[in-house]
């Protein structure tokens, strides 16, 4: 995975018209708890520099990987300054565990900070069957009415999510069912 992430960083440096950057920048976060995809990375590595130094001193895995993830460390620092440079992305503050995650898309383009969640309703539109020499393939077009919010990420959970359910006592009040409301 550091390999992987230090092959994708030095791209970002050496792209001079910051298409790779602008990429990582507006793609969609992989959970709920991050603004962006960006934001899911630095976290994760300096968490393994933390692990891999803890126990540098043991023969293995992390006396192997201690260097790695210390070089992606100063890799994703560099990306961050030219991000600054940029001015595309980011509060001008260092970010905290469970501070909010502030979106960029005004300027760059990047997802907009909604929360899809609770199913309301689903509706099958059309259906149909293709086949070819190697199988078949089922196309299906469907509709689903839900429940959206602002999103609200902190890097940990999403504090629109967090809310909702609170204010819908979802769990505790209900038996186990999910109420269908709006928040």
């Amino acid at each position: 995975m550091l390999l992987s992430l230090k092959c994708i960083l030095e791209a970002v440096l050496g792209d001079d018209k910051k298409r790779l950057l602008k990429y990582l920048c507006t793609m969609d976060p992989p959970t709920y708890q991050y603004a962006r995809y960006w934001d899911w990375i630095k976290p994760w590595v300096e968490s393994e520099v933390v692990q891999n130094k803890k126990f540098a001193h043991m023969q293995g895995p992390f006396r192997a990987e201690l260097e790695p993830s210390i070089d992606v460390l100063n890799l994703i620092e560099l990306v961050e300054k030219k991000l600054i440079d940029r001015e595309a992305i980011g509060p001008k503050h260092v970010q905290q565990p469970g501070d909010l995650i502030e979106y960029p898309y005004e300027k760059d383009g990047g997802p907009h900070p909604y929360v899809l969640w609770d199913i309301v309703d689903a509706a099958v539109h059309s259906r149909q069957q293709e086949q070819d020499n190697t199988g078949a393939v089922v196309v299906q077009a469907t509709a689903i009415l839900s429940n959206i919010s602002t999103s609200y990420p902190t890097g940990e959970d999403n504090l629109a999510l967090v809310d909702a359910f609170q204010r819908n006592n979802w769990y505790a009040g209900n038996g186990g069912k999910m109420q269908n409301r709006l928040v």
